[in-house]
């Protein structure tokens, strides 16, 4: 288990230029947009504007902070509230990303097609919960303000934001204690 403060996420430039990510976890260690295999982020998003492309990786996105975030393409139109389920798409998807009630702050992630392949489950619990995970690679990451204890090979104790990277080498089975909390679960499996 290796935790993943959230005050040690790197700040990085989007891909367009248009605003900044703080990167949470990238794999292979210190891949840029090119080559990586796979990626965990957030973005506060402050204006109007395109969307990245990113050529062959498969996204997951979801609001973890503001009102409303709607990305609208030729095709169609997606609006993501903290309550509203994530969305997955391409990431060759040219979206305009539109922000009605202001700034917002939005977690993705993303993994190279054919390599590898995700999943993003938002889950909110109270109290004390086993999860069981059925990839080679689990994230958990906290979205709410209360602290919540994760048991697994170790004991770490998460603060909003944070984050902790398990393997199955680690533990299939993770315990997690808190009050009220919205954890985002990342499965991550190796295609190859």
């Amino acid at each position: 288990m290796r935790h993943l403060p959230s005050c040690d996420y790197p700040t990085r430039p989007w891909k367009n230029g248009g605003g900044q990510t703080r990167e949470i976890i990238v794999f292979p260690e210190g891949a840029g947009f090119d080559d990586l295999d796979w990626r965990a982020s957030m973005a506060q998003i402050d204006q109007p504007g395109p969307f990245s492309a990113f050529n062959g990786l498969d996204r997951s996105l979801t609001l973890i902070a503001g009102d409303s975030l709607s990305l609208y393409d030729e095709d169609r139109c997606y609006t993501l509230t903290p309550y509203a389920p994530s969305i997955d798409f391409p990431g060759e998807t040219a979206f305009d990303a539109h922000i009605p009630d202001g700034p917002v702050l939005d977690f993705n992630v993303m993994s190279r097609r054919g390599r590898f392949m995700h999943t993003l489950r938002r889950c909110k619990l109270q109290g004390q919960h086993q999860l069981r995970w059925q990839g080679d690679v689990l994230l958990l990451f906290l979205a709410s303000t209360k602290p919540v204890t994760c048991h697994g090979s170790h004991t770490v104790t998460l603060q909003q934001h944070d984050a902790v990277l398990m393997t199955r080498q680690d533990v299939e089975v993770i315990e997690v204690t808190g009050n009220t909390f919205d954890l985002i679960l990342i499965e991550i499996s190796d295609l190859r």
